[in-house]
């Protein structure tokens, strides 16, 4: 009877071992089970553009993932398209976005710069996600292209003078400053800027972003030139300015600093101007390159 009740006890203490160690694990099997969530294996733009007018100042672009995000995760983008950063729109995000675990989307913050340029043409900005870490990035949902439209209307008292400047796809123009100014009394000898007088107003002066002003029809009349300064940096630059009222319809300059040209100035025109009429010399629409001297009288 000793012995049998020894067994006995011996198989209880046995299927209590065994209970209190594997207890714990079916638990967590069955636990396992019932928590089948999906986890995130790609993202991508939920679509692939938007047209917008520059009057739309914020802007939330959505990248969608197929589940919530298991782990952590680097978004990296780039940035491309003609519009540029920091003249036609901010973007406070840089590459690569950390994205939290367990969400299912973010946004791109963008922020639209309604300059006062007359422009005949959209922006476009294009935002390519180029790695997502462990998660594919479907074909077609890979970027997207913000199109930005003009809602500038050319003067009726004068005329409207833009500047703008392009440093490559998604380069912040802010690496350089260029300002936009007229000069009168030009003299010209061997086909060489010599002298001029700077007029300190009209000028361009906008803190951020492009520049752009008005020689209005109660300025002085005289014979000026336009004047594109590079105030500061120390990259190659390419820049446009267009003219647009009292007869002008986008008449053009197009020009270029190098990098070591920080504070020359160069002078395209003339435009004369008597009342309420103004007239330039121009070949077909593009006025009229005068040359580069190296000034400090528009600081």
């Amino acid at each position: 009877m000793l012995k049998f009740l020894l067994f006995q006890f011996n198989n209880v203490m046995n299927i209590k071992l065994i209970l209190f160690f594997a207890l714990p694990l079916l638990l967590a099997f069955l636990s396992g089970c019932g928590d089948d969530d999906p986890v995130a294996t790609s993202v991508g733009f939920s679509e692939s553009s938007l047209t917008i007018s520059e009057s739309s100042i914020n802007n939330q672009i959505s990248v969608n993932f197929d589940a919530n995000t298991a782990d952590s995760i680097d978004i990296s983008f780039e940035l491309g398209g003609f519009a540029a950063l920091n003249g036609d729109y901010r973007l406070n995000q840089v590459s690569p976005i950390t994205i939290a675990p367990g969400v299912n989307s973010f946004d791109f913050e963008i922020e639209i710069i309604d300059e006062q340029l007359i422009e005949s043409f959209n922006d476009t900005l294009t935002i390519t996600i180029t790695n997502a870490e462990n998660l594919q990035i479907p074909v077609g949902a890979n970027s997207f292209d913000l199109i930005i439209t003009d809602n500038d209307v050319a003067p009726t008292n004068g005329v409207q003078f833009d500047l703008e400047w392009f440093l490559g796809e998604g380069v912040d123009i802010d690496l350089t400053d260029l300002n936009l100014a007229l000069a009168t009394g030009v003299v010209i000898e061997n086909n060489s800027i010599v002298d001029f007088n700077a007029v300190q107003s009209p000028i361009g002066n906008n803190s951020m972003g492009f520049e752009s002003f008005i020689l209005s029809n109660d300025a002085p009349d005289d014979e000026y030139f336009i004047v594109v300064i590079y105030t500061s940096g120390d990259q190659s630059v390419n820049f446009l300015f267009n003219l647009n009222g009292a007869g002008f319809n986008d008449a053009f300059g197009l020009g270029n600093f190098s990098a070591n040209e920080e504070g020359n100035a160069t002078f395209f025109g003339p435009i004369t101007k008597s009342g309420n009429s103004f007239s330039a010399r121009r070949s077909s629409n593009e006025l009229k390159f005068v040359g580069k001297v190296e000034s400090d009288r528009f600081r």
